[in-house]
């Protein structure tokens, strides 16, 4: 009998260590994902380290992510690790800017410049300056930078 509650104890243990993990993945909005994703991907085209950060940026991505959707986005438009996919990329891109992603939004500004859609282009590189503004601990795109990419647009 003591054998069996020591079974059942190590089993609910066990338990409530997977639901505190899931809880704190899921409130940590995937940053733990993103960074166990970051620390495979090193640029690379091929390899079991790419794969295996696709792997977690997806699950990072299936949090609510915008981090981690971003970079799937980059990753299947430009067929690292996997085919080329911009349908897939492009989705990925926009899903991103409009999850707060300043970068991910003065990219989809400069693609419907590209393709002379300028008001879409104007919409998401003023998005992008507004996410700029209001992110305190913006690393990636200073206001500089977005100036810049903003007078490159014929708007």
């Amino acid at each position: 009998m003591d054998s069996l509650r020591s079974i059942f104890f190590t089993l609910m243990v066990g338990s409530l260590a997977q639901l505190a993990l899931a809880q704190e993945l899921y409130e940590s909005n995937g940053e733990t994902y993103l960074h166990e994703a970051q620390a495979l991907d090193r640029g690379q085209n091929f390899g079991p380290e790419i794969r295996e950060a696709i792997s977690f940026y997806q699950q990072a991505d299936s949090l609510g992510n915008a981090d981690a959707a971003y970079q799937l986005a980059m990753i299947y438009i430009e067929g690292r690790g996997t085919p080329k996919n911009p349908t897939r990329g492009y989705a990925l891109l926009k899903k991103s800017a409009l999850a707060r992603n300043a970068e991910a939004a003065i990219m989809w500004a400069q693609i419907m410049n590209a393709e002379g859609n300028y008001q879409e282009a104007y919409i998401y590189a003023s998005i992008a300056q507004i996410y700029a503004r209001t992110q305190t601990t913006f690393e990636s795109v200073s206001y500089t930078h977005l100036r810049a990419h903003e007078t490159s647009l014929h708007l």
